[in-house]
């Protein structure tokens, strides 16, 4: 594969050499003595531009595959040789100018996979499309032997044949889609690191959403309840300062409820709470069982606060959902996905929080590895399974399901900037577009090649023309990419 920097400088090289080549060829009024050679030998050094494509080509026919640099190689190969009998048999014409365009496209198409990255491994062009041109351009050959008789028609026909089928723009169709859609993705925070994912993306109809976070905007406070209406003022002092020096998002969301304050002497007590001084005053804020008082009956994750050893009430927190989450839910079942909420948090709050989002299909309470056993019980019922992970621990969930998803420090194969649903949305309708776009882009230069190979086979399209039309068709496939540009999440 070119790098990116080399396949722009094989471009920008291949252009100014082209430019002499086209004028020289196109207006005979300024030719000059032994013009055909000065302008076969920068054909030869724009041929020799497009050398990756010929080295690739090399390489798939060493492992017996027919692919499409294999085609583009000798479509290049053949109009220079034809271009090199012209000249020396003293009719060049304007045949020069067919290799040079040819390599202008092979370039651009270089300095397009180059742009892509892996994801130009992406294949959308059918096994048979190799063969069923060589074979069409052997059999023109053959026919205009047999019949004709003239073996410059002959090969002219068939060098025609391979010229108007150079893979330009059934060749840039997939890699321009991933190129324009992947910047598309740079805009939204999306990323594909696995051509696959583009592929499994079209596929999958279930997203698992596990863990709160990929739908909630962290937690707030919902209730404070002082046990007499005195406590309320020392209730949210002395619990927010205590909080300011803990980093879970209950602690967060209660430290917003007062300035720091002087705190000493903090300890963590695992699965209890938390203790220290606040102003010279010793408190603990933790699990009302701990406290020794009876927890409200409230959805969320309730507290209990000791002061100078008198308990003064609990705090409940709950989780506030994005502001995202339900259009992004809506935007799931839209594309034919069932969205399920797994979390380790108790069932209450999952209801909870699922209810204002819309999802209905919830999984709670459950241990590290209850993802992954949801994705294999899943698959297993025939479901095509997405993964949208926040956690490390996740890292077995993502490598079971179809299609992986994480924040970008996450090593899924699709990373998605703020981890949440509404980002994971914008990955899944994303990699659909790119998907269409090249096959919309294949299904043309398809249908361009079905038209233009028998005419050129039928001698009605010579050389020339037949670069000239592959350009052009190569240039709409292009433009067509362009409309990725304008996905919006």
């Amino acid at each position: 594969m070119p790098t990116a920097a080399g396949a722009r400088a094989s471009l920008a090289v291949a252009t100014v050499l082209t430019v002499p080549v086209a004028t020289l060829s196109a207006i005979p009024t300024m030719r000059f003595e032994s013009w055909s050679w000065v302008c076969l030998a920068l054909s030869t050094l724009i041929v020799a531009l497009t050398w990756p494509t010929h080295r690739d080509a090399f390489r798939a026919l060493r492992q017996r595959d027919l692919s499409l640099d294999v085609l583009a190689s000798i479509g290049v190969l053949a109009a220079y040789l034809w271009a090199l009998y012209a000249v020396a048999v003293g009719h060049p014409s304007t045949s020069l100018i067919v290799p040079a365009v040819l390599s202008i496209v092979l370039t651009v198409r270089q300095r397009v996979i180059a742009a892509a990255g892996p994801l130009a491994a992406v294949r959308r062009v059918p096994a048979w499309i190799v063969p069923g041109v060589l074979a069409v351009a052997g059999v023109t050959l053959a026919m205009w032997l047999g019949f004709n008789g003239a073996s410059w028609s002959a090969v002219s026909a068939a060098v025609a044949v391979l010229v108007v089928a150079c893979p330009g723009a059934l060749g840039l169709a997939a890699p321009a889609a991933v190129v324009a859609g992947t910047r598309r993705g740079a805009d939204l925070g999306v990323t594909y690191r696995d051509p696959s994912a583009l592929d499994a993306a079209r596929d999958v109809d279930t997203l698992i959403l596990r863990g709160l976070e990929t739908v909630a905007d962290g937690m707030h406070v919902a209730s404070v309840d002082p046990l007499s209406p005195d406590h309320d003022r020392n209730l949210r002092w002395f619990a927010g300062a205590l909080e300011h020096s803990c980093e879970d998002p209950v602690g967060r969301a209660i430290a917003r409820l007062s300035v720091r304050g002087r705190v000493t002497g903090v300890q963590q007590h695992p699965d209890l709470g938390v203790s220290g001084s606040v102003d010279r005053h010793p408190v603990r804020v933790g699990s009302p069982t701990w406290i020794g008082i009876e927890a409200p009956d409230h959805v969320g994750v309730t507290v209990a606060v000791e002061v100078d050893g008198r308990p003064l009430g609990t705090i409940t927190v709950i989780d506030t959902p994005r502001p995202t989450a339900k259009k992004a839910v809506d935007a799931l079942r839209t594309l034919g996905l069932e969205p399920i909420l797994v979390t380790t948090r108790d069932q209450a709050a999952a209801d909870h929080l699922a209810e204002e989002i819309g999802i209905t299909h919830i999984v709670a309470e459950t241990g590290a590895t209850g993802g992954r056993q949801l994705v294999d019980d899943l698959r297993a019922d025939g479901r095509r399974v997405a993964l949208l992970a926040t956690s490390p621990e996740d890292a077995a969930s993502l490598d079971s399901a179809e299609l992986s998803i994480a924040a970008p420090d996450g090593g899924a194969a699709v990373s998605v900037a703020d981890g949440d649903v509404a980002g994971a949305v914008a990955s899944l309708r994303l990699a659909r577009a790119i998907d269409v776009n090249a096959k919309t882009g294949t299904s043309l230069a398809l249908a361009y090649n079905a038209v233009a190979i028998p005419v050129a086979a039928a001698g009605l399209l010579h050389a020339v023309p037949a670069a000239v039309a592959m350009a052009v068709a190569s240039v709409v496939v292009l433009l067509g990419s362009l409309r990725l540009r304008g996905d919006a999440r």
